[in-house]
């Protein structure tokens, strides 16, 4: 592992792990001296990292540097906050935990009274990463903002592993962002492009070409279905697409013949812009009179 403090700033480096040694051979690993504090890494391809640990969540299994042996195959971010711009992460993975390709490690401690990262992906790719026992192919964290960038090809592969490209448990921002070919494979496997987020905002962004191949597994694009209930964190279970397209998703639910998104919430839900959604569900409608309701092809506010 390469061992980088909160604070740092890394440009112009590669860094390569070793897949298939016996232990873990995950990229990086940013440590948590300054919780507050942030990392940025510049112009960095990370690929052939890989996690073996056994556990998943509370940090129970850790390495030499302190690090949860199963989360992050790429990166893993113990406390503070992450921002990688103009840079590539692929061909990582995990085995038994979250993040395939990046991992922020505080959505798991948030019910012990951890703080929450904040990942951010500018000017970047992350592609062809996979998460085999947990959620988030490409990227797993509290909050995850994607800009200017694109999440290709990642998978999980495991039951209840939702987010085959992207996992934020609190709240996810997609601008200017492309989710492609992303899929979940397990039971349960929510979300084949994006999914997790109680407060989802996505601008000028095509989702298109994910799915779920798993039973009961629902919103081959986006599944937005958080509820509010994490404690130590503040939410406000909004949901708005805006100037979007979100085509040409599949999930392999029954009795649902293009399933691109699935949303809840409340009122806060805006859906306004110019918009290409095919079949966009919510269990409550856009006005905020409750009830179910289903958008199909274009909408236009």
């Amino acid at each position: 592992n390469d061992i980088l403090r909160t604070g740092d700033l890394i440009t112009d480096v590669g860094a390569t792990g070793s897949a298939g040694l016996e232990d873990n051979v995950r990229v990086i690993g940013i440590s948590d001296e300054e919780a507050n504090e942030s990392t940025t890494l510049i112009g960095l391809t990370i690929t052939g990292g890989r996690t073996r640990g056994s556990n998943y969540g509370r940090r129970l299994e850790q390495d030499d540097g302190g690090f949860n042996t199963s989360l992050g195959g790429g990166i893993v971010v113990n406390e503070g906050d992450l921002t990688i711009i103009n840079s590539t992460v692929s061909g990582n993975s995990t085995e038994n935990g979250a993040g395939g390709g990046i991992a922020g490690n505080q959505l798991i401690e948030l019910q012990g009274g951890g703080a929450d990262d904040f990942i951010r992906v500018i000017s970047s790719t992350v592609g062809y990463n996979v998460s085999e026992g947990q959620k988030g192919g490409g990227v797993f964290g509290s909050f995850v903002e994607i800009t200017n960038s694109t999440i290709v090809g990642n998978v999980t592969m495991y039951n209840f592993a939702e987010g085959g490209g992207v996992f934020g448990g609190i709240g996810v921002i997609l601008s200017n962002a492309t989710i492609i070919n992303n899929h979940t494979e397990g039971y349960n496997s929510h979300g084949g492009g994006v999914a997790g987020p109680n407060d989802l905002y996505v601008t000028n962004s095509t989702i298109t070409g994910n799915w779920t191949e798993g039973s009961q597994a629902v919103g081959g694009g986006l599944a937005a279905f958080g509820t509010g209930q994490i404690d130590n964190a503040v939410i406000n279970d909004t949901k708005q697409i805006i100037n979007s397209i979100i085509i040409g998703n599949e999930s392999n639910t029954i009795n649902s013949d293009n399933d691109n998104a699935r949303l809840n919430g409340n009122e806060n839900n805006i859906i306004e812009g110019l918009n290409l959604i095919n079949d966009l569900r919510m269990d409550f409608d856009i006005l905020g009179e409750g009830g179910f309701a289903e958008a199909s092809l274009a909408s236009v506010f």
